[in-house]
């Protein structure tokens, strides 16, 4: 049998096949940590049906990376404390390689929201209704509204994959912020951009003894095409400001 790396309280997304990427946690382990027992992924309210023997990935973050492993559901068990899904660990963790994407170096005002681990819990249809881009805006705001004040923090890059804010918590790896990051563009344009956001990576800035964290984009992210379009106008402009003080 394999044991698993994972530990009680980990959170970890769970995927199968064509699925989303469902969030949840692991609540217990059995033998060993052979066989792990997980919190029912749900989605709108209900809980996810994964049929007994479907092979699934179980990802999770550590300090130096994303990671996976792959599981067997054994059976759902009804506990007072709700519904759990037991799994197999049939693999060692592997880490998993991301394509990074250009980062804008640009400073944004924003407005961050801490999701500890109890509220996460507390909301899962807030967070299933992050994985629907139609219904993702709305998810973000009703996270936003329950979520804890983080104080300071501001976007130091941005891609259309994620972005890096400096603030004063030391994060965790796996740790979900809700986000209002305003780009002020088009010009004229006040609404923020809406963002789940999760952390991959965290550094202390000796300095500043402030910290710096990566930030994913989490779920069905909406405004991909609007921050490509922004980060290749200030590529567009800084260029041509560049040769304006060349030809000068």
């Amino acid at each position: 049998m394999v044991k698993s790396a994972l530990l009680v309280g980990d959170k970890v997304d769970v995927h199968f096949e064509n699925s989303p990427f469902y969030r949840t946690y692991v609540e217990d382990s059995e033998e060993d940590g052979a066989v792990l027992r997980v919190s029912a992924p749900m989605e709108k309210e209900r809980i996810v049906p994964i049929p007994t023997d479907q092979q699934v990935n179980l990802y999770f973050y550590r300090e130096n990376g994303k990671f996976s492993i792959l599981a067997r559901v054994i059976e759902f068990r009804k506990y007072q404390s709700g519904t759990s899904v037991m799994l197999e660990v049939l693999s060692e963790p592997r880490k998993e390689q991301r394509r990074e994407f250009y980062r804008l170096p640009v400073t944004l005002n924003a407005e961050a929201r801490y999701l500890p681990d109890e509220l996460v819990r507390a909301m899962p249809n807030a967070l299933s209704r992050l994985y629907d881009v139609g219904d993702y805006d709305d998810a973000v705001l009703a996270l936003f509204a329950a979520a804890q004040y983080e104080p300071n923090v501001s976007v130091r890059d941005i891609s259309i994959s994620g972005l890096s804010v400096r603030g004063q918590r030391r994060y965790k790896p796996g740790d979900l912020l809700a986000m209002k990051v305003y780009l002020r563009w088009p010009r004229g344009t006040n609404m923020p951009l809406l963002a789940a956001a999760e952390v991959r990576r965290v550094q202390l800035h000796t300095e500043t003894r402030r910290y710096f964290a990566g930030l994913e984009f989490f779920g069905a992210f909406s405004q991909r095409d609007l921050i490509t379009k922004y980060i290749y106008e200030q590529q567009r402009l800084r260029i041509q400001q560049k040769r304006l003080v060349e030809g000068h």
